[in-house]
C-alpha cells in the first residue's frame, strides 16, 4: 500500500503508529518500575531493548511506516488482530535490538 506523502490518510497512518510505539514502550516501563520501583535508567533501557525492537537513531517516520506497511503485506494472516497489537511485531521483526 503506498500512501500520499501529504494525504489526511498518511497523517492519520503516522500517527497510529507513533502512538502504538510511545504506548508500547509506556506498558514495558510501568511493567518494569512496578516490579522494581527503584529501577535505574540504565537498567530501564537494557529492560526496553530486551522486550522489542531498536529504532535506529536517524530513521524517519516515513521509514518506519513503510516498515510496518511491508510487514504487514507479508504477514496477512496478522491482519485478523486488532491494529494495536500489530505495530510492535513488525518493529520487533523489522528492527530487533542487537544480542549481547
Amino acid at each position: 500500500m503506498e500512501l500520499p506523502f501529504a494525504s489526511e490518510r498518511y497523517a492519520s497512518c503516522v500517527s497510529f503508529v507513533e502512538g502504538a510505539r510511545y504506548g508500547y514502550h509506556f506498558g514495558v516501563s510501568v511493567g518494569a518500575t512496578r516490579a522494581n520501583p527503584e529501577i535505574e535508567k540504565e537498567q530501564l533501557m537494557r529492560h526496553l531493548q530486551s522486550a522489542g525492537y531498536c529504532l535506529p537513531q536517524n530513521v524517519t517516520n516515513l521509514q518506519i511506516l513503510k516498515m510496518v506497511i511491508a510487514w504487514l503485506d507479508d504477514h496477512p494472516q496478522a491482519l485478523i488482530r486488532p491494529a494495536g497489537y500489530l505495530v510492535a511485531p513488525a518493529l520487533n521483526n523489522t528492527f530487533p535490538c542487537p544480542s549481547d
